[in-house]
């Protein structure tokens, strides 16, 4: 009696041939985010979350955070996502 439950997936649905090929857009959409991602946990090890005594702010400083890294991501970011793209990009044409 098998202890985990079966997927009812066969077992080449799960290799790494048979993932749907991601489009140009969804690629460099998946690179801003996982830039504002880094941006988000840059700017709280910065100290930029501090809420200078404000009562009860402490939680919600990932959110002001997270709000200022996708702004830089927006306004062109730091040039993570775009070296993201390249490397893939560059990846996929040597194989």
């Amino acid at each position: 009696m098998p202890i985990l439950p079966t997927t009812g997936l066969p077992l080449s649905a799960t290799t790494p041939s048979a993932r749907p090929a991601k489009t140009p857009e969804a690629l460099e959409q998946t690179a801003r985010d996982f830039e504002a991602a880094f941006l988000t946990e840059a700017f709280s090890h910065m100290g930029l979350d501090r809420t200078k005594g404000v009562e009860g702010a402490a939680p919600f400083a990932s959110f002001v955070n997270r709000a200022y890294a996708e702004q830089l991501v927006e306004r062109g970011g730091i040039g993570l996502a775009e070296n993201i793209v390249r490397a893939l990009a560059a990846k996929d044409d040597n194989a």
